[in-house]
């Protein structure tokens, strides 16, 4: 498995705004899963312009959220892309750099 403990996944989406997300690996499941859980980010360059470039918060889980208050088990395909959602290409290993995403003020 390409995973280990505290690995960071990334997912950026959206329709006319970027949004990224970040997900964290808490758990090894047997020799084909993950378990996972999304963490926050934060803002490294231009906060509040219509350009941000964030970082995730290993640790800083979002139980507040009802969809991911709970770890989530997933299995990566072959290239390591985990499927969070039915739609969108999943999350891939964060490359250590800040993420754009579209300002806060500056999207839908």
């Amino acid at each position: 498995m390409k995973y280990k403990l505290g690995d960071i996944l990334k997912m950026s989406w959206g329709y006319d705004q970027t949004n990224v997300d970040f997900f964290e690996v808490t758990k090894l499941v047997g020799k084909t899963m993950i378990e996972i859980r999304k963490v926050a980010n934060k803002i490294v360059r231009g906060a509040g312009e219509p350009q941000e470039f964030v970082v995730p918060v290993p640790g800083e889980y979002l139980t507040w959220d009802p969809e991911f208050a709970k770890p989530l088990r997933k299995k990566p395909n072959a290239e390591g892309r985990v499927k969070i959602y039915s739609w969108g290409a999943g999350a891939y290993p964060w490359n250590g750099k800040p993420a754009y995403k579209t300002g806060a003020m500056w999207g839908h």
